[in-house]
């Protein structure tokens, strides 16, 4: 045969009773591999080490089988007629399954962990004195970021990819205490909203999320106004506010929320909505809350597919009384109406493949995604080695699962805190950790890039892959043949030319002293299927490709 494999292409029916009629077949070995992203599993036959992979066709009623791992011993059952695959035994859930419930990275093989490498080289302070920060790319490709310094509002942008960051920015304040947990939403129609926590200091007025908008890419700020008050002391307050943008242009803001329980300690997460673009908002909803402790920090994400929401929370409820990193999840089309999220709820799982010590707080987290679908998640983490939290980045599958391989971005010591962190994917597979960290001894927000990258199966790191081959033609001219990297270099894992992608955008940016600004930009929107593009760079010269090799990217 011409592949090593032999590929057997069948379908998961949902009546059991055509069972009845089938000639069974039956794979017993050791699951080597999960594919969530193509549907596969790879079973490694214990008679003859002949590898099987099999393509399985998603049953909506599937359950969860949060705790396969692969080296597990298993049973595959189809019919011999590529008709039926009827179960995967030898776990806790012998019954159908949907591939994307299983602990796999998209669009990987999953024979080799991934984690992220950290290049200290990148090491960058954006701003002395800075305090939570965050950064996006805006659609001019700019990077803003957005953080608190001495209770005020600020933004700083960077025309370089963040090598260097220009001069501050105010953007709020507030007259009765602090401004601060800022957070940035480009939105659809280019307007940026900043979406920060009004603290009082005089126990008059009252907590509150508020939000400020700009139309001129974050040089000015205006229209500035309160989507929600709370309570008017820290026991009664909210806090932390982060947003996203569904594919329908409703906005949501995210918030920890203490009002609703004056009385108690506890804390729900509460979620703002504006159906016309941030111009109105509705009535708060409660999409999560555990009884008797305090959901908090959210971080909002659309996963790539645009068929769900997940949400990042810290959880004190989860394992002893110290916070651990979880996920509280909905579909687009429920969108959080099924009511708040509880603790025995199927949308709401750990976040860690591995469960952490109860004594061992890991809080603070936050969401992202890279554009081949592997999640990341960073959170501060607290155990016996430190006098300090630290940050630490996990990476997950494409539905914000089963997080593993820890790696730490800012290399400190004990005794130095790394607090208020976020991360930002900033191309292709490099990632952006930025803290509120002391590094060579000043205080301050500083931003480090790591490598999304593999390892062999011994543990050794593996370098950046191939992941696409595409067929580039500018105007009339030949085609010619681009490889593309898992680091977001293209032909070269080392060199100059790059490519992003963006949900459906992809830009590809070619370094060239008679270029336009120095590089040929081409921007292009990959198809529903992903096998091509069509676009134009700045002069107006139209942009096409085609994959003709592909293993992982995905738009």
């Amino acid at each position: 045969m011409p592949r090593r494999t032999l590929i057997l292409i069948v379908l998961l029916m949902l009546s059991l009773g055509s069972l009845a009629h089938a000639a069974e077949v039956k794979i017993e070995g050791v699951l080597k591999a999960i594919n969530a992203e193509e549907r596969t599993v790879t079973v490694e036959r214990k008679a003859n080490k002949e590898k099987k992979e099999v393509s399985l066709e998603v049953a909506k009623e599937a359950g969860d089988l949060g705790s396969l791992k692969v080296g597990t011993n298993v049973t595959l059952s189809y019919d011999s007629t590529l008709e039926v695959v009827t179960v995967i035994k030898g776990h806790p859930f012998d019954r159908k399954t949907r591939a994307s419930d299983v602990p796999v990275a998209s669009g990987s093989s999953q024979r080799r962990a991934k984690t992220v490498k950290w290049d200290a080289s990148t090491l960058v302070l954006i701003e002395r004195g800075g305090n939570y920060g965050r950064v996006i790319r805006l659609k001019d490709r700019s990077l803003l970021c957005s953080y608190d310094l001495g209770g005020r509002i600020h933004v700083k942008h960077s025309k370089d990819d963040g090598k260097t960051w220009g001069q501050r920015a105010f953007v709020a304040d507030y007259e009765y205490g602090n401004a601060t947990n800022a957070e940035l939403l480009e939105l659809s129609d280019g307007r940026i909203l900043c979406m920060f926590n009004e603290r009082p200091s005089n126990h008059q007025d009252r907590f509150a999320i508020a939000v400020v908008e700009s139309a001129d890419k974050g040089m000015e700020w205006s229209n500035k106004r309160r989507i929600y008050e709370a309570g008017r002391t820290s026991g009664d307050g909210c806090w932390e506010p982060a947003g996203i943008q569904l594919p329908d242009g409703e906005v949501q803001i995210y918030f920890a929320n203490e009002a609703p329980y004056r009385d108690t300690d506890e804390q729900e997460i509460t979620m703002m909505r504006s159906r016309d673009r941030g111009k109105t908002w509705g009535s708060p909803t409660a999409i999560c809350f555990r009884q008797g402790h305090r959901d908090g920090m959210p971080v909002p994400l659309v996963l790539k597919g645009q068929r769900d929401i997940a949400v990042a929370i810290e959880d004190n409820g989860l394992a002893g009384p110290a916070f651990k990193p979880t996920i509280v999840h909905t579909s687009l089309n429920a969108n959080w109406a099924d009511g708040p999220v509880g603790p025995r709820s199927p949308n709401r799982w750990p976040a860690l493949a591995d469960p952490l010590p109860p004594r061992v707080n890991a809080a603070a987290p936050y969401l992202c995604q890279f554009g081949t679908g592997e999640t990341l998640l960073s959170f501060q983490m607290k155990d016996d080695s430190r006098v300090q939290p630290h940050m630490v980045v996990a990476v997950g599958d494409d539905q914000a699962k089963h997080f593993s391989q820890l790696s730490v971005p800012f290399t400190v010591g004990p005794e130095t805190a790394c607090l208020w962190n976020s991360l930002f994917i900033k191309s292709g597979a490099v990632v952006t950790a930025v803290s509120h960290t002391t590094i060579d001894g000043i205080l301050g927000l500083w931003a480090v890039d790591g490598v999304l990258i593999t390892k062999d199966d011994d543990g050794r790191v593996a370098g950046p892959s191939s992941i696409a081959i595409w067929q580039h033609r500018v105007g009339d001219g030949p085609p010619v043949e681009h490889r593309f990297f898992a680091n977001g270099r293209i032909n070269n894992a080392n060199g100059t030319a790059i490519w992003t992608i963006n949900g459906r955008i992809l830009v590809m940016r070619w370094p060239n002293p008679d270029a336009p600004g120095g590089a040929w930009v081409d921007t292009c929107t990959v198809s529903g299927d992903g096998l091509t593009y069509t676009g134009r760079n700045q002069n107006d010269l139209v942009i096409t490709g085609n994959k003709i090799l592909t293993k992982e990217m995905k738009p």
